[in-house]
């Protein structure tokens, strides 16, 4: 008697989950002008991670070959991060020894942030040589600037008698030309001004784009970018040291991001201490990084890191910058 045994078929729980996953990978590197793509996008690193508990709940259940395929789609999801901390290695150059370093920061206050003190105290902590704030008003600037001065960091930025949001740029080398450039859809603006260092001047740019909670406000967010683009591009041709900082509302792989420093020839060092910048609120500094430093090929980066939180939902970001040889 020949007895036969029926293969186990398997659950359809297992397919499902799988061809998720593959789905998910395949479309986050297609662009679409749409919430939930540039979500995928954003959130990549945290995405991966689930696809990794996936290949592991694989695992335990033994279904060797789901566990595999899961781990490489969990690779080619994760890619263009990988891909960016091998770039951000590269940013670095010969330093001049006869240069004090920069350091740089950038910080979104968040504009029902009254904490002042804790950013003050923060501010004396880091002692920055550039400090460039975003979403200040006329109270934040009457209560921080006699206490940044003593410090040694001056603004020539005047804030009217309207409690208007706006940033402030301030730094320890004379600041000259302040200039405000509008940008397309929306209410933000290009703060551009030029600080005289003692070795050479640098062009310093900041910016705060459109957050992409809609699908007009991301179109308006990848309209500010393809703006500074062009402008930064215009700029570089002048062969000086420039600085752009900011809230670009994007991650560093974010498509949107590579269009910019392909446009601009910026270089750009990923923090070694965190992953995010946004939410404050996340756990070990683990949001999303959009907040960013980038610098042209005549300075490099020694570090970058994600500053403590300071009543604000984002995190401040320093970069410690040196003139290159």
């Amino acid at each position: 008697m020949i007895t036969y045994y029926k293969r186990k078929s398997k659950p359809l729980l297992t397919y499902i989950i799988f061809y998720i996953s593959l789905f998910l990978c395949v479309i986050s590197y297609v662009p679409f002008d749409v919430w939930f793509f540039d979500f995928l996008i954003q959130f990549r690193i945290h995405i991966s991670f689930t696809f990794l508990l996936i290949a592991g709940l694989f695992l335990f259940f033994r279904e060797i070959l789901f566990f595999f395929l899961q781990l490489l789609i969990s690779f080619m999801f994760l890619l263009p991060v990988v891909n960016i901390y091998q770039e951000s290695f590269n940013s670095t150059c010969l330093i001049n020894p006869g240069i004090e370093p920069l350091r740089v920061v950038t910080f979104n206050k968040y504009r029902a942030n009254k904490n002042y003190d804790e950013i003050l105290a923060l501010v004396r902590e880091v002692d920055p040589d550039i400090l460039f704030l975003l979403e200040t008003n006329r109270n934040f600037f009457e209560a921080v600037n006699d206490p940044f001065n003593k410090i040694h960091l001056f603004t020539d930025i005047n804030f009217s008698k309207s409690n208007n949001y706006r940033s402030l740029l301030y730094s320890k080398y004379p600041i000259d030309k302040i200039n405000n450039h509008e940008l397309p859809n929306g209410w933000q603006y290009v703060l551009e001004a030029e600080i005289n260092h003692s070795f050479e001047n640098i062009s310093f740019l900041g910016i705060h784009t459109q957050s992409p909670k809609t699908k007009e406000r991301l179109k308006a967010r990848d309209s500010h970018i393809y703006s500074l683009s062009d402008h930064i591009s215009k700029v570089t041709r002048q062969e000086r040291p420039i600085i752009v900082a900011g809230d670009f509302n994007s991650v560093p792989w974010h498509p949107i991001i590579t269009h910019f420093k392909n446009r601009t020839l910026l270089k750009y060092r990923i923090p070694e201490n965190a992953i995010g910048t946004w939410p404050s609120w996340m756990p070990a500094k683990t949001g999303v990084m959009i907040d960013h430093i980038f610098f042209s090929k005549k300075l490099g980066a020694v570090k970058t890191e994600v500053l403590s939180a300071s009543g604000s939902d984002h995190l401040p970001v320093s970069t410690l910058l040196y003139f290159c040889e």
